[in-house]
């Protein structure tokens, strides 16, 4: 997926949404991943992946080994999408090279990073997937020198693997009498728990609640003990209780939260409220609304619950029961970082209406006031978000301090410092300043010279706007043409503001935009038509932006300026 190009010994992620490359061989058993990653632009932040495990092409099923560069960096191991291990000490630096060599060996996957181990993992349930993929969510990130080796098979097979295959094959009472006699002869190994856990997970799958229950107990106050509420867990699910199945998960993750079995727990605590969720969704929204309310969650784990939480409002009740259920959410979390980011992020996406701006301004003034407990980042994104409130409700000078002070801040390149680079700029073109638009955009020019992301695509149309208040027309056709010919993608609009085409082309770029973005080319088109006297388009474009923002007060807020100034 997304788009790969190779040259010499570089396989080069050239963009696109979580773009993947899999390897076509399909592998199973020991493998080791060796390369060299690098940015062949000019990033501040960029992340890859490697992909071990995978049962489909496009699958999350499987570990992902996760590289993320920049100041934020950090090294992790995921499984089953969910976070094993998180090295946070460990921040490569985004304009260096870094040597990544991943080896999974049996149930162990070990990282190093420039020649130290970084991560060694133990899975006591190893992912059987196949499949091998490398990928990218940012281009101009490189794999260079990249080496896969399929080593087969382990070389040493597992205490269980003879009735890990039965049970594989569906010969479930051979396994489990296997299981239980490996038990039986080495009851004090960690080798002899793991296979009473497996036999009780046998006698589940044979309807023998009993025997898997008396299995179970027999783990307590061993090293293996976690175990026994996953157990418990896969009982309740066999009896079709998934209700009493979590419970049983979220009191095995709240007593054991050092456990390596853990992940385990958590993992299949999310997979039996989707299960919920594809039957009832409002019964699976009640069951993550109780689970933020648990002290226990790990702050990725709060954020994760929020955002499916919400995810499923947005479901049951679309926009208006988002904006409802976050700000409930934000009144009562109070120093929540995790909660208070994913609600204003959900605000931000449903779109803070004029009869919620000024609450949503407050609870984002809430948010600062939080200071070192908020991650830079976070407080970046934060400002921006006031910044629209301001701007919202007319107050331009202190939207200005505050796009001032995130574009000041912020590292550059970054889509943070380009988003507050263009809405300064905005802000002067909706004070007729096109000299001060200019000297904003140009601001940081050379780090997002070699950048295409769609703000950079708003800047052009901002620099262009204010060369035709200038009177300057060829100068604003030839900032849109230059603009077009590194990024082709941009073509459509060019040809749409230039007078080439109808305002078709235009439309259509924008429908495969999230809202929030078509309404601000909308938007930023309009002024640029505007500029041209072109006052019919101008007001479609404008329609067009209210509609696709469901009311954002920002939207409506300028078009009813420029109403006002016509």
């Amino acid at each position: 997926s997304g788009r790969w190009s190779r040259r010499g010994s570089d396989l080069t992620c050239q963009g696109g949404e979580r773009a993947r490359m899999l390897h076509a061989a399909r592998l199973a058993g020991d493998v080791r991943i060796e390369f060299t990653l690098y940015a062949d632009v000019d990033r501040t932040v960029w992340e890859a992946g490697v992909w071990l495990a995978l049962k489909g092409k496009f699958s999350l099923e499987g570990y992902q080994v996760r590289i993320a560069a920049g100041p934020d960096g950090r090294i992790e191991l995921l499984r089953q999408g969910v976070a094993a291990v998180r090295r946070l000490d460990l921040r490569p630096a985004s304009r260096t090279r870094i040597h990544i060599l991943v080896t999974r060996e049996g149930d162990r996957i070990v990282i190093t990073v420039n020649g130290q181990r970084a991560i060694e993992y133990r899975d006591l349930f190893p992912l059987r997937g196949d499949g091998i993929a490398l990928s990218c969510d940012d281009e101009g990130i490189s794999f260079r020198d990249a080496t896969l080796q399929g080593r087969g098979a382990p070389l040493q097979l597992t205490f269980l693997a003879l009735p890990d295959k039965l049970f594989q094959l569906g010969q479930i009472r051979e396994a489990r009498d296997l299981y239980q006699d490996l038990a039986d002869s080495h009851p004090d190994r960690e080798e002899g728990l793991l296979a009473r856990y497996k036999a009780a997970l046998a006698s589940v799958e044979l309807g023998d609640r009993m025997e898997a229950l008396g299995a179970l107990r027999k783990l307590e106050g061993t090293a293996l003990e976690a175990l026994i509420p996953l157990g418990q867990a896969r009982l309740e699910l066999k009896a079709e209780r998934p209700y009493e199945a979590a419970t049983a998960l979220e009191e095995g993750c709240q007593k054991f939260p050092d456990d390596p079995v853990r992940i385990e727990l958590w993992t299949l605590l999310l997979e039996t409220i989707d299960g919920v969720e594809r039957a009832a969704q409002d019964r699976a929204a009640a069951m993550y609304q109780e689970l933020l309310r648990e002290r226990w969650l790990e702050p990725a784990e709060t954020a994760q619950v929020c955002a499916e939480f919400l995810r499923i409002s947005a479901a049951l009740g679309g926009p208006a029961r988002v904006r409802d259920e976050a700000m409930r959410l934000l009144a009562r979390e109070k120093f929540g970082v995790e909660v208070r980011m994913e609600c204003h992020a959900a605000l931000a996406r449903a779109g803070m209406t004029s009869d919620l701006i000024a609450r949503c301004r407050e609870a984002l003034q809430e948010t600062l006031a939080l200071g070192l407990n908020l991650p830079a980042r976070d407080r970046w994104l934060t400002m921006l978000r006031l910044a629209e409130c301001e701007m919202a409700i007319g107050d331009l000078r202190a939207a200005k301090q505050t796009l001032s002070v995130v574009f000041g801040g912020a590292t550059h390149p970054s889509n943070e410092g380009a988003w507050a680079r263009n809405w300064l700029a905005l802000t002067a073109l909706l004070e007729n300043n096109p000299a001060q638009i200019l000297e904003i955009l140009d601001g940081e020019a050379q780090a997002y010279a070699s950048t295409r992301s769609l703000q950079e695509l708003f800047r052009t149309i901002l620099a262009s706007a204010a060369h035709l208040l200038m009177r300057q027309d060829e100068k604003a056709v030839e900032r849109l043409a230059l603009a077009t010919a590194s990024v082709p993608e941009w073509q459509p609009v060019a040809a749409v503001l230039i007078g080439q085409e109808p305002l078709a082309p235009l439309l259509e770029f924008a429908g495969r935009q999230s809202p929030n973005l078509a309404a601000e080319l909308y938007l930023l088109s309009a002024e640029y038509l505007t500029a041209k006297r072109l006052v019919s388009q101008a007001t479609q474009l404008r329609a067009r932006a209210i509609q696709v923002s469901a009311g954002r007060a920002l939207a409506l807020w300028l078009v009813s300026r420029r109403s006002l100034a016509r």
